[in-house]
Parts: C-alpha cells; sequence; structure tokens
C-alpha cells in the first residue's frame, strides 16, 4: 500500500466516525436532525390557551418536518405570529392553527417558511 492509499483510507475512516457518531446522538436523542447539537430553541409559549377564544381555525399539511425539534420550530414560528395557538404534529405532517383574527394562508406560508419548512398541498 502505497501512501496516497493510507491517505485516502484514513480520511474515509474519519468521515465514516463522525458520520456513526452523529447517527448515534439522533437516534439516542441527545442531539435531533435539525438542531446541529445546538442549544434548543425556547418555546413560545401562549398565554391563552382556551380553546373557545380562537374562532378561527386552519389545518395545514407541513412539510420537510422529520423530528420533534422540527415541529417545535414550526410552532413556535405559528405562535409567534400573534393571536395564534399552534399545535405541530411531526407524525401527521401537520399544524392545527387557532386564531382570534383571521389569517390568510400566504400569513401561515410566511411564518413557516421562515422557520426553514414549508406548506403542502392537499
Amino acid at each position: 500500500m502505497n501512501a496516497s492509499t493510507a491517505i485516502v483510507l484514513v480520511l474515509i475512516l474519519v468521515i465514516v466516525v463522525f458520520a456513526c457518531r452523529r447517527m448515534f446522538r439522533v437516534f439516542f436523542g441527545t442531539s435531533d436532525c435539525c438542531g446541529g447539537g445546538g442549544a434548543k430553541a425556547k418555546r413560545v409559549r401562549v398565554a391563552d390557551t382556551d380553546e373557545a377564544h380562537y374562532p378561527y381555525v386552519q389545518d395545514v399539511q407541513v412539510g420537510g418536518m422529520t423530528c420533534p425539534a422540527c415541529a417545535n420550530a414550526v410552532e413556535n414560528a405559528l405562535n409567534a405570529l400573534g393571536d395564534t395557538w399552534a399545535r405541530v404534529d411531526v407524525d401527521a405532517g401537520s399544524a392545527h392553527v387557532l386564531s382570534k383574527r383571521p389569517l390568510d394562508a400566504e400569513e401561515i406560508r410566511d411564518a413557516v417558511a421562515g422557520a426553514g419548512y414549508y406548506m403542502a398541498r392537499r
């Protein structure tokens, strides 16, 4: 084996080690697929959690979510709109958005896109 082959093998081994390390972190829950191991985003809390106070309801399909951290990012973006309360289901790929004022689809789409995801067509 010559020196160039050894260097290539060492580089491949290093890549495999880092890939496996990342995979195990995601698998065992010490990291997530989209957080990069950084600090978790603080959840946007909704002050009013009485559904009767939210006369407007929209259910939207959200694409690109793969883990609970993804759902949290979308939920935070929607809750930050003001006068909204969103609940996101990563398994169903959907968001249930309650609002005290009428929201148009574009406003929801922009919030979802700002979080790095997209509204899927039904």
